[in-house]
């Protein structure tokens, strides 16, 4: 997910904002998507934020 800032930043930016909330329509409630991503926000979150844009090189 490193390689695809632009998905997730703004659902970062957000959560330092206030609450976010993820849906998701698998079945298994703590094996899905949401979780990973919930759990990668949060470990960013416990992250300084940063002031520049990160430039992306290909």
């Amino acid at each position: 997910m490193d390689a695809h800032h632009d998905a997730w930043e703004p659902l970062l930016e957000a959560a330092r904002q206030g609450r976010v909330t993820l849906l998701f329509g698998a079945r298994d409630t703590e094996h899905n998507n949401a979780v990973v991503l919930k759990d990668y926000l949060e470990a960013r979150l416990k992250r300084p934020a940063r002031t520049k844009p990160r430039r992306t090189v290909h």
